[in-house]
């Protein structure tokens, strides 16, 4: 893949990473799951902070459709990348390689 090429996934199973390769960078415009309470999480390989579990506070998950709430950039690497919730649901992923 090269820079400004489109990445586009859906991940079908329970803890699961995206994790682009070495020296690359993503920036993720949409994430999506298709069953409420199922948190994208960014991760490190040893800690994870949750993006959101579908709430009021939805900046990233809507239910039932993988498109944003609000517009969403969110930058991620080889170290800091995506792990899908503990359900196995469909999680989806939209973005650009920037790096």
């Amino acid at each position: 893949m090269a820079v400004g090429d489109a990445v586009v996934g859906i991940i079908t199973t329970a803890n699961t990473v995206y994790q682009p390769s070495s020296g690359v960078e993503v920036c993720i415009t949409a994430l999506g799951a298709n069953n409420s309470g199922n948190a994208w999480n960014l991760y490190n390989g040893t800690s994870s902070s949750q993006i959101d579990a579908n709430s009021n506070n939805c900046i990233a998950i809507q239910h039932s459709a993988p498109v944003s709430k609000s517009p969403l950039k969110l930058f991620i690497t080889n170290s800091v990348y995506l792990l899908t919730g503990g359900n196995p649901v469909n999680y989806a992923y939209s973005g650009i390689q920037t790096k």
